[in-house]
């Protein structure tokens, strides 16, 4: 009985090549849609910086002061310091 298990065992399938194929293309598409997902993430907070920059130069706010005064994570900058220009307008 032994004997013919492992025969059944080493014989190799014949949908090995489809599975490994279908496998190879899975990973792919997974590895592609998280690039996708890393490409947007890294747009999102180039658009936070570019936000940012724009309302201290378009309103003479110190960044380091505004971050510093506001003791906040880097992408709520511009949030928080609304307020802050605001009043310099």
């Amino acid at each position: 009985m032994k004997d013919h298990q492992a025969s059944v065992n080493s014989t190799p399938s014949p949908l090995r090549p489809t599975i490994t194929r279908k496998k190879k293309e899975i990973d792919h598409e997974i590895d592609h849609e998280i690039g996708h997902e890393i490409d947007h993430e890294i747009g999102h907070e180039i658009g936070h910086e570019i936000d940012y920059e724009i309302a201290v130069l378009s309103l003479g706010v110190n960044k380091y002061d505004c971050r510093k005064s506001m003791g906040i994570l880097k992408d709520s900058y511009v949030r928080a310091c609304l307020p802050l220009l605001k009043q310099v307008r």
